[in-house]
């Protein structure tokens, strides 16, 4: 009787150490996740870090974007056929842009920049790009 006794107080404190061991890779887990979303959104709000879009569709640009020099600048083709986005003063010309892909560039010195499509030229947009 006595050495069943012992025997279950070993199991207790057995299971006891287990769930102890079980709560504390609970707890890192929760903070290795409760990490990660936070850093997301730091890098999501770093201004530093600054992109934008030009998206076309139904034959138009859409408005007038600002992107400050240096900063990526994606340009999204949401129509079917084939775009470009192309500054009047030869800045940047993305070539033809297939329906449903996209293309980057990287935002040329400070200034104000209209462009067109070399396919549409009656499709028009602006870039204004600051320091």
């Amino acid at each position: 009787m006595l050495r069943r006794r012992a025997m279950i107080g070993c199991t207790v404190v057995l299971l006891i150490a287990s769930a102890a061991a079980c709560s504390s890779d609970a707890k890192s887990a929760t903070t290795s996740t409760t990490a990660a979303p936070a850093s997301v959104t730091t890098a999501a709000s770093d201004k530093s870090a600054a992109s934008a879009t030009i998206v076309i569709k139904n034959f138009k640009f859409s408005g007038t974007l600002t992107a400050k020099a240096g900063a990526t600048v994606t340009v999204r083709n949401d129509d079917d056929t084939q775009h470009t986005a192309t500054a009047i003063d030869a800045t940047f010309d993305t070539k033809p842009i297939d329906g449903g892909t996209t293309v980057t560039f990287v935002a040329p010195k400070a200034g104000t920049y209209t462009f067109h499509c070399d396919i549409h030229n009656y499709m028009q947009g602006t870039l204004v790009v600051t320091g």
